[in-house]
């Protein structure tokens, strides 16, 4: 398995802070506070080679490989996938991905907001918008708000005009003004996910994306994901509940945000069918209940 596939991880960016093109992964990003520019690829051996703009050329080469996610020894996470057979049953398509992180945790903060409980597309519609009211343009990309962005740009009513219902609107500007976001980096991620999960409008799944993509740790999954109830439906044989998918992802501590991202790309996971038990899934490696 390949420690690390750029198009692959490549998958995450969103249109707006990053895209894929061409074999190129061009970012905007924010490094020290400030905005810059990063354009990298990936060499036939397999080493990253990366074209960067930015004031501080050291800083952002440092925060670049953050928000690639190439900063973390992943090996003992392989050998887990390896002998899973839930992770290993998507084969090599999988081998090599990562999660981007975000450059800011504001950014992962909104994409917390707009990814529950709609279709993925529609909430990276809504994260786009969000991200270009309160961002800064970088060419023709747009780097993330630092939290400081996010709470003096971005209105309760401009968040409903950018497609979050009401409810969700006022507790993304209310998050962002009782929450230093800029410095959650800096706290233990337990922490972290305590204190986003108990923010009205948020909970155990936002807390697992803010954790993964802001802050760029493994420890927290996405509980509740409705992929994973999918998936959980299947191996259980039975409507599945919410604390069925952290039983399922308790079983990959302390990487259980890493294999809840891959585990959303099982066949499992991305099936609208019904709740029978899936072929070659049921036996005692894999229940979650």
């Amino acid at each position: 398995m390949r420690p690390y596939a750029l198009a692959r991880s490549a998958a995450w960016v969103d249109g707006c802070t990053g895209r894929w093109r061409d074999g190129v992964l061009e970012l905007a990003l924010v490094a020290g506070g400030e905005p810059g520019f990063a354009r990298v690829r990936q060499l036939p051996g397999g080493e990253l080679e990366a074209e960067i703009r930015h004031c501080d050329g050291a800083a952002a080469a440092a925060h670049l490989r953050f928000v690639l996610a190439v900063d973390v020894d992943v090996a003992p996470y392989l050998a887990i996938a390896r002998d899973d057979p839930l992770l290993r049953g998507g084969g090599e398509a999988r081998s090599g991905r990562r999660p981007l992180r975000t450059s800011t945790v504001a950014q992962a903060t909104i994409r917390a907001a707009t990814g529950q409980l709609i279709a993925s597309r529609r909430a990276r519609e809504i994260e786009r918008a969000i991200l270009r009211c309160t961002g800064t343009p970088v060419g023709d990309l747009v780097a993330p708000p630092t939290g400081a962005q996010l709470r003096a740009r971005l209105s309760a009513a401009q968040a409903e005009r950018c497609g979050l219902s009401p409810a969700r609107a006022a507790a993304v500007v209310a998050l962002a003004g009782r929450v230093d976001l800029d410095r959650l980096r800096g706290r233990p991620v337990t922490e972290v996910a305590a204190r986003i999960a108990r923010e009205r409008g948020f909970g155990p799944w936002s807390a697992g994306v803010v954790c993964l993509h802001g802050i760029g740790s493994y420890r927290f999954g996405p509980v509740g994901d409705l992929g994973l109830m999918r998936m959980c439906t299947a191996l259980l044989g039975r409507p599945a509940e919410v604390g069925d998918t952290s039983l399922l992802l308790d079983r990959y501590a302390p990487w259980a945000g890493l294999a809840g991202a891959q585990l959303l790309l099982h066949p499992l996971a991305r099936s609208r069918g019904g709740s029978s038990t899936a072929r070659g899934c049921s036996q005692p490696a894999v229940r979650v209940g």
